[in-house]
């Protein structure tokens, strides 16, 4: 019998994966967490639950004795994501794990742009954001391991979406805030893969026979539009009014301009003295040690400076008039303009792999799970809406 250790299980895949295994006769499963903290969808299936930190290598292969396969959806800040792969194929060898399937991206990629049906042997672009270097640097580890013998396969989905997925609830907000808007008509692809489609194709990878070598692209298969995606989003909302438009030209100035101005001493120390930045480098061991520090100089400024660092040292100042596309989420905008489609070529001919969802089927579960969720379609809808309003068009 085949015995599967899941890293992550509490998470987005992780909790997916282990509710789709729970149901295989044939499978037995260890879901491994790392705090109890999100683990309230396993626990109602009533899975007995282990914790495991991928830091701590001798307590990771001991969890991994008696398994046969691993699949790993861990997360976290980008010590943990680093050093972590290394103990996890580390302890993968040592218990003698028949196969391990790797939670990877298309982000591992870089910043490629206008490719229509990209394979998996795409040369890997520039790299610009930390989550992609951290990505292709784990995929770099991956492959080393791979070349001494250990059999591994990384599945690469773009956005994940479906039930529970933070993307789409993120988008939510940003449109009720009117920080999202469709560059020009909204034509442009937007690559998915519902968290379905996802966990069917690691279990897929779990069972394949074949030798697969390399990343494999996962996907919903048709890749859908924005605009698609935005108004499939908004409408059943009744906020698809507050989806702006922007053009191609102005997209890309706000896109520029997200990207922030140079370093300087001034907003360095003004950004440690912001209460949100302390909280956030707290997290995080090293910059702990460092916030203690830089904490201790800011307490020591005279009050002025410390006012003038955190923004209040004054109210007569004149701000300038913010314009509607100013609000524009850059980032957001980036996504829409890298005009990528995905080729799953690989993952049919491989895996065996066909989404067992597609797109429309994705947005339809996602809309039945967020009505449960926020009470929207409830006895309280009425008091719902008059405590948080829809906007109304400008």
């Amino acid at each position: 019998m085949m015995k599967v250790a899941v890293l992550g299980a509490s998470g987005l895949v992780g909790a997916t994966v282990v509710s789709q295994l729970a149901s295989d006769p044939e499978i037995q499963i260890l879901p491994l967490i790392h705090s109890t903290g999100r683990a309230w969808r396993l626990a109602r299936l009533g899975i007995d639950l282990e914790t495991a930190d991928v830091m701590d290598l001798p307590q990771l292969t001991q969890k991994l004795q008696g398994c046969t396969h691993v699949v790993n959806c861990s997360r976290g800040p980008e010590p943990v994501m680093l050093k972590g792969i290394e103990n996890i194929l580390a302890a993968c060898r040592q218990a003698e794990i028949q196969r391990l399937v790797h939670l990877s991206s298309v982000s591992s990629y870089g910043d490629i742009k206008d490719i229509s049906d990209v394979t998996e042997d795409q040369p890997i672009g520039e790299i610009h954001s930390a989550y992609s270097r951290i990505k292709a640097e784990q995929d770099r580890k991956v492959r080393a391991a791979v070349s001494k013998g250990l059999d591994c396969i990384s599945l690469c989905p773009p956005m994940i979406t479906g039930v529970h997925a933070g993307f789409l609830t993120g988008l939510i907000k940003q449109i009720k805030s009117r920080r999202f808007a469709l560059v020009d008509e909204g034509n442009q692809p937007f690559p998915s893969a519902d968290v379905l489609n996802v966990a069917h194709a690691i279990i897929c990878a779990l069972k394949t026979t074949h030798a697969v070598n390399g990343r494999v692209f996962v996907t919903d298969g048709r890749t859908a539009t924005w605009s698609e995606l935005a108004y499939g989003l908004a409408k059943p909302l009744g906020i698809d009014h507050l989806i702006g438009r922007v053009s191609l030209e102005e997209a890309t100035r706000i896109i520029e301009k997200s990207e922030g101005p140079k370093a300087s001493l001034t907003s360095a120390a003004k950004h440690l003295a912001s209460s949100n930045v302390r909280d956030a480098l707290k997290r995080d061991p090293w910059f702990a040690s460092a916030e203690k520090s830089a904490k201790k100089l800011i307490l020591k400024m005279p009050n002025p400076v410390i006012n003038k660092l955190k923004g209040s040292g004054g109210s007569g100042k004149v701000r300038r008039r913010v314009k509607p596309t100013d609000r524009l989420d850059g980032p957001g905008l980036w996504r829409q303009l890298r005009g990528l489609t995905f080729s799953i070529e690989k993952a049919m001919n491989q895996l065996g792999y066909t989404p067992v969802v597609d797109f429309d089927e994705s947005l339809a579960s996602f809309h039945r799970w967020y009505a449960d969720q926020t009470g929207i379609n409830g006895e309280n809808a009425d008091l719902l809406k008059f405590l948080d309003p829809v906007p109304s068009a400008l």
